[in-house]
């Protein structure tokens, strides 16, 4: 049900580990104007060359690339870049029957059940007329339905793209899994809590009226590179994004033991770090509020653990929170992962793995086909973030297009304090967007 991967996302099948690995990350030893200059140099195609933050995503079928690029003037260091699983596609999600009924103020078929909208007080926005319009909110993810009537008014479809790429061939950025019925993508799911529209039809987002802009970097099925990744955050950096939510994560243990061979580059993928951070850095410096989800491995990254890109760069990282049977809304989700230095903010991420209750879980959109659009049930810290993305998306429609640091002061400084007094797991406290924008 949780939408990261509980384990150690960078482990690798041992079948897997044995083959040749062709995509890879150099990075370089300056950044900015023609810092990627040793690019032609490379033996390998190279799919993507960012200069402003010194780095190249190349693929070879050359067994010794690693070691003749890192040869090359100008290189910093090198590292295999596989295919890992950033979200853990298992999808126990579960399509609603509920029977349609309306909220007084905002009319959606299903908003009885988005208990999260009023846990944050996001139906009193809507009711006030905050909705969020003129902000533009990046979706980095494993697509999104671009026909979805939740969704629709709210695309940029001419900024909508997929990274997601291998041998020259992309997965679009709308998904083709589909069934009978329709079917559960994470990035459509992740969307709707951002932005669902008030329609009259399904539910409605956090800021009903903000603008999504799809970045595709990962495949339907989750898994994707590093590469992708910072290839999307550069390209966000051209499409005058405000904000950009990653509710996606992988988790390796900060310290390996030496001579570990079951994950990527002895079990310390610090080049494929350092390159996300760089491109973290850059972003926020653009002026682009980064958000990531904390992970749900239900461990203190204070401790051994490091999830990224929760603890890359100076985003904000979010925990999750979900009620009981129904009870106690601000109550720590089972599985969310936490950490004073790591936790800036919780937000509704969902409870249905602590109570059993599907009520308790996140309600969003799934994937439409020509005759039912079904909506999914799903809790995760993957819930979470777009919670805050969608409060960050109302200040934005408020206050205008004001910067990240802005942005991340107003959010943590308007949360409300669910556990004890001070930063603590929840970090600065429970997302709420009246008195963000009050």
């Amino acid at each position: 049900m949780k939408l990261w991967s509980r384990l150690a996302a960078l482990a690798c099948l041992s079948a897997i580990c044995a083959s040749a690995q062709t995509s890879y990350i150099v990075l370089s030893k300056s950044q900015g104007k023609n810092s990627t200059a040793f690019a032609s140099q490379l033996n390998g195609n190279v799919t993507g060359k960012i200069d402003s933050i010194g780095v190249v995503v190349v693929q070879s079928s050359d067994p010794n690339f690693a070691a003749n690029a890192a040869a090359i003037a100008g290189v910093q260091s090198v590292s295999s870049d596989p295919e890992i699983s950033w979200i853990n596609n298992e999808p126990n999600m579960l399509a609603t029957t509920a029977p349609i009924e309306d909220l007084a103020a905002n009319n959606e078929q299903f908003g009885a059940y988005q208990w999260n909208l009023r846990t944050i007080h996001a139906d009193q926005t809507a009711a006030a007329g905050l909705l969020g319009k003129g902000a533009r909110v990046a979706v980095l993810d494993s697509g999104m339905d671009l026909n979805n009537p939740d969704l629709k008014p709210n695309i940029d479809f001419t900024a909508a793209t997929s990274f997601a790429c291998s041998s020259g061939v992309c997965e679009p950025v709308q998904p083709t899994g589909l069934t009978a019925e329709g079917a559960f993508n994470h990035g459509t799911h992740v969307g709707g809590i951002i932005a669902a529209a008030i329609n009259g039809f399904g539910v409605q987002g956090v800021a009903p009226q903000a603008t999504l802009v799809p970045i595709k970097v990962l495949r339907e099925s989750g898994s994707g590179t590093f590469g992708w990744l910072i290839q999307g955050l550069s390209y966000a950096e051209t499409q005058n994004i405000d904000i950009a939510n990653m509710s996606l994560g992988a988790a390796f243990l900060r310290n390996p033991n030496a001579g570990c061979t079951t994950t990527v580059k002895d079990c310390n993928p610090g080049t494929l770090m350092a390159a996300l951070n760089r491109a973290f850095d850059h972003a926020t410096a653009s002026g682009i509020l980064l958000i990531s989800a904390a992970g749900n491995n239900g461990v203190n990254l204070n401790g051994p653990w490091v999830d990224i890109p929760a603890q890359s760069g100076n985003g904000i990282a979010v925990a999750a929170t979900g009620p009981t049977n129904q009870q106690n809304f601000d109550g720590l989700a089972v599985y969310t992962n936490t950490g004073e230095s790591v936790v800036n903010l919780a937000a509704p991420g969902g409870n249905y793995s602590g109570s059993g209750n599907v009520l308790d879980a996140v309600l969003s959109d799934g994937l439409c086909n020509t005759k039912t659009c079904p909506f999914y049930f799903a809790d995760g810290t993957s819930m979470a973030a777009p919670h805050v993305a969608g409060v960050a998306a109302l200040l934005v429609g408020e206050y205008g297009h004001i910067g990240a640091t802005r942005l991340k002061a107003l959010l943590q400084n308007s949360s409300v304090d669910i556990l004890t007094p001070g930063a603590d797991a929840a970090g600065k406290g429970r997302v709420d967007a009246w008195r963000a924008t009050h």
